[in-house]
């Protein structure tokens, strides 16, 4: 697997306080990584239920609704998880300036055949060292039900996706296209806090 540390993770150890020993906590990138995988398997294996079962628009729903209330789900403990992409299709999945500068950077190395399994920096926010996590997101042919040539989707995913968000930017993908990141963000817990 291959990683790109922006910072070298192993400084986490210097700005986080020693662990106890009675409950010990994983690691920051631990956390990152467990909370990425969780939210992926869940909505991934939702998304493909409803797709066979209810077709795109079924999907198309899932992705509007449920993906947020998964994420919050998965975020807890100091740790937050969502989904972000440049071409955003939900307006809550907007990146912020982190997360916007990060997936430009995963573009470019997808361009140069050199996309990471993931990025992570620790960064300060508010005087507190904080993990920020991202896990790249790339298409694969069921996604293109819903994100691929707008052309062919059914009139009436069109007529859905036309009125819950307008002007839909996450269209056009092919396979193997970056469509964004699962963005983890990781704060220092207070003693016995718990993790997942």
């Amino acid at each position: 697997m291959r990683t790109r540390a922006l910072l070298p993770l192993a400084a986490l150890s210097l700005f986080l306080p020693p662990l106890a020993a009675e409950s010990p906590e994983p690691a920051p990138i631990e956390r990152a990584r467990f909370a990425a995988a969780e939210l992926t398997t869940e909505l991934g294996a939702r998304l493909k239920r409803e797709l066979e079962a209810g077709g795109p628009v079924a999907a198309a729903r899932v992705c509007s609704g449920v993906a947020q209330l998964m994420a919050a789900a998965h975020s807890r403990d100091g740790v937050t998880v969502r989904r972000v992409s440049e071409r955003f299709r939900n307006p809550a999945d907007l990146p912020d300036a982190w997360e916007s500068a990060r997936l430009a950077e995963l573009r470019a190395a997808l361009e140069r055949g050199e996309l990471p399994d993931e990025l992570a920096e620790t960064v300060i926010e508010e005087g507190t060292p904080v993990l920020r996590y991202l896990k790249p997101i790339r298409v694969g042919e069921l996604c293109l039900s819903c994100h691929g040539d707008p052309e062919s989707f059914p009139e009436e995913l069109r007529r859905f996706l036309a009125e819950r968000y307008g002007a839909d930017r996450a269209v056009g993908y092919r396979v193997g296209d970056l469509r964004g990141a699962v963005s983890v963000t990781v704060r220092p817990t207070p003693a016995g806090g718990s993790a997942p």
